[in-house]
């Protein structure tokens, strides 16, 4: 009811040149661009589900002066339209799929749904009415993503973007839709609690039970290091089961690099509290994670930076 209401009172405080259905002189004239400010790669978030995923917004007024579209005059040349935003105004949608990985028994894309928890909920007022020139581009929109999207489970992804106030009758939703962009998550996630306080209170840190089969987690410990842990889910009998392992510890001051291999297998390199370092690879393939570990030099406190390339990893 609050999206309606919204939606309604959009459409009424509109200008001549708003698009909101499409009859509306206003459709066919906007044109949606997204791409990704942070990279095609993300691990996950400490309390959002991946902290860095931002879909970056451009609307361009197509329409040229010279050659008007039909039963159009000159003061619809210009558009105006509510600055998109993601929440409660609900007129930008994202649309963000999961691709199955080879295997898996589902073959179609999986919708990612909206997060509750995002605060999609909470009352707002509507965004400022924009003001967008015949042939003119819009400011950057940063949507937030990785805050208002149960981007979970470890894998690939395409993204999206719908913009539900502005219609396009070249577009099957009947609305301006962006191009599409892709984008990898890495299952590891920094949590700010120890390993025993993280499995009590493992789904307030997930947004509900885990839906991924594996994870890795950099936890404090009592002193200055932190140290890393990964999870496997088991099935027994038809019930799931948590396995979980240390793998090391991690200096103070220092972040391990985490890199993807295969759907199933991830390098990680890592600076250890004695000063010395390793990379080390995670197989979850195996029913018991298969784990290699390969010393590292350090220089200066660091080490070089960690490539895949294949299914070979190293730090250079």
């Amino acid at each position: 009811m609050m999206r309606c209401a919204l939606i309604a009172l959009a459409a009424s405080l509109a200008l001549p040149g708003m698009a909101f259905g499409t009859e509306s002189p206003g459709r066919d004239m906007v044109e949606a661009k997204i791409t990704l400010p942070n990279g095609e790669s993300y691990t996950r978030g400490t309390t959002n589900p991946v902290d860095d995923l931002v879909v970056k917004l451009v609307l361009t007024n197509r329409t040229k002066p010279s050659s008007p579209p039909p039963s159009q005059n000159v003061g619809s040349y210009n558009y105006t339209y509510a600055e998109p935003a993601l929440g409660p105004h609900d007129i930008v949608d994202l649309q963000i799929f999961r691709i199955p990985e080879e295997g898996e028994a589902a073959k179609a894309p999986i919708l990612i749904k909206r997060s509750v928890d995002g605060g999609i909920l909470q009352p707002a007022d509507l965004k400022e009415t924009q003001f967008l020139e015949a042939g003119k581009s819009s400011p950057e929109y940063n949507l937030q993503a990785g805050h208002f999207y149960n981007v979970l489970e470890p894998g690939k992804y395409k993204v999206k973007a719908i913009l539900t106030g502005i219609a396009d009758s070249t577009k099957p939703s009947g609305h301006a839709e962006s191009n599409e962009e892709s984008f990898t998550v890495v299952p590891f996630k920094s949590v700010p609690l120890k390993i025993e306080d993280l499995k009590k209170d493992w789904e307030a840190y997930e947004r509900g039970y885990p839906p991924f089969p594996f994870m890795i987690y950099l936890l404090p410990t009592s002193g200055e290091h932190r140290e890393i842990f990964y999870v496997k889910k088991i099935v027994v009998h038809g019930l799931n089961q948590w396995d979980w392992y240390r793998l090391c510890s991690v200096a103070p001051g220092t972040t391990p690099q985490v890199k993807q291999m295969s759907t199933t297998k991830f390098a990680i390199a890592s600076i250890q509290t004695k000063g010395d370092a390793a990379l080390y690879t995670l197989d979850f393939s195996a029913y018991t994670p298969a784990l290699t570990c390969t010393p590292v030099k350090v220089e200066g406190g660091k080490i070089g930076a960690l490539t895949v390339e294949g299914d070979k990893a190293e730090v250079k």
